[in-house]
């Protein structure tokens, strides 16, 4: 989605209606908890609940607010924070046309269970419990105290949904990281329960949510085991929900992410999300024959699953589909090799606004108008800059963004991409260059 529009939720479901065939369904994507990263380019908003209310910010034992990589969270432990929370998923669930909301990173940050230290929710904490003093990181009671807090905004979050909408589908992420237990007593022991302070088997038992949605970013080549052992665990425990696993394509070549795919759905997995739209995959030159892939991959059954690699069991298409994302993965092009971004392939995709609407559809006297589609990005976005790389390729764009030391930016063909600053040469602007 182009940056710049006021509302792009209502934006995108303009566009699915007016595109051609059945429109897919719509899950509204949030994040509750994460706010906001000190390191960025572009400061929020005078609106922004950061600065509206700083004293909802969570901080870590020695009073920093900011975790290892720059973020500012929201504080679970308040219940000013829960009530803001369920407070956008309801305006969002009464004015959009949606089909489930997905809660992403709700959690705390994973580094050590260091974070919850905001001073009012100490307080609660301590009037609930009748504890003194600044617990320890790693205390019992305060750790499962923690947990509470984030179940509980799972369950307060839910119910305000189904009340309005039984058939709405709510889903949340469960993290997946470090050694994948092999038991709910191991699990006790994982990054998820101890770090993030997820209690995601609970959450299944429970049925806080319709979908668990494992995120299991792994790459391919060096945490096959633990993405399968994740995997495993997870559909043990899925409790009375069922399970989807998240993969990390924009960091596995197109042939891993299938691979993924593919076991994902022997193990048990009823769905499979692919992180993130912008890069699918990591070479974008096979994105078409990964997507086109996974549709035939979408209606095998489970035996036809184990035996894909079998003689005669894949079509003539699927086969040269995998031989050809194969090749992608063994002879890198040399853009990838130096670090820079696959522009070849960035600058032939179509852009994300263009309107699938049918012709026919709009000849026809009965049917209805066809919306206006909005334009492919905001008026003040053209014309584009021309940023130039270190390999010597150049491409169009707008820099958007800057984070440790990448830049991030919405190319002319709708694509969001980033790039580590030392490939970029300069970046020409009308008059200017930087």
């Amino acid at each position: 989605m182009a940056v710049g529009y006021d509302d792009p939720l209502a934006d995108l479901v303009k566009r699915l209606n007016a595109s051609a065939g059945p429109a897919p369904k719509l899950h509204a994507w949030i994040a509750p908890l994460r706010l906001h990263n000190e390191r960025e380019f572009i400061p929020p908003g005078a609106n922004h609940i950061a600065l509206r209310h700083p004293e909802w910010i969570s901080q870590d034992i020695e009073g920093d607010k900011a975790d290892a990589d720059g973020w500012l969270w929201l504080d679970p432990g308040l219940l000013e924070t829960r009530n803001y929370i369920v407070d956008i998923v309801v305006e969002l669930v009464e004015n959009y046309p949606i089909d489930g909301v997905f809660l992403d990173e709700l959690r705390y940050p994973d580094v050590g269970g260091r974070f919850g230290y905001n001073p009012l929710a100490l307080e609660r904490y301590r009037a609930e419990t009748g504890a003194r003093g600044v617990p320890d990181p790693l205390d019992a009671q305060w750790q499962a105290w923690r947990r509470e807090q984030l179940t509980a905004t799972l369950a307060a979050v839910s119910a305000e949904v189904k009340k309005r909408h039984p058939e709405m589908v709510v889903s949340v992420a469960a993290y997946a990281d470090g050694v994948a237990p092999k038991t709910l007593e191991g699990f006790r022991h994982s990054l998820p329960y101890v770090e993030a302070l997820q209690d995601w088997p609970e959450w299944g038992r429970l049925r806080l949510a319709d979908w668990i949605c494992l995120r299991n970013f792994q790459d391919e080549q060096t945490q096959r085991k633990a993405f399968d052992d994740w995997n495993a665990f997870a559909a043990s425990q899925a409790g009375e929900s069922k399970l989807w696993v998240a993969v990390a394509g924009y960091r596995n070549w197109a042939i891993d992410v299938f691979r993924q795919v593919q076991r994902a759905r022997m193990s048990g997995a009823v769905g499979v999300a692919i992180q993130n739209f912008r890069q699918p995959v990591l070479d974008l030159a096979t994105a078409s024959d990964f997507f086109s892939a996974l549709r035939a991959l979408a209606t095998m059954s489970e035996s036809q699953l184990s035996q894909l690699h079998q003689p005669g069991e894949a079509s003539p298409e699927l086969i040269a589909q995998l031989e050809r994302m194969s090749r992608a993965a063994e002879r890198p092009t040399a853009e990838l090799a130096q670090g820079a971004p696959d522009l070849a392939a960035i600058q032939s995709a179509p852009p994300f606004a263009e309107s699938a609407a049918g012709a026919d559809s709009a000849a026809t006297p009965s049917a209805p108008e066809a919306a206006e589609a909005p334009p492919a990005h905001p008026p003040f976005r053209e014309p584009w800059d021309t940023i130039h790389l270190t390999n010597r390729a150049t491409f169009q764009g707008q820099k958007i963004t800057e984070i440790n030391g990448e830049s991030f930016f919405e190319t002319s063909t709708g694509m969001m991409i980033k790039i580590g600053n030392q490939y970029i040469d300069r970046i020409e602007r009308a008059g200017a260059t930087e």
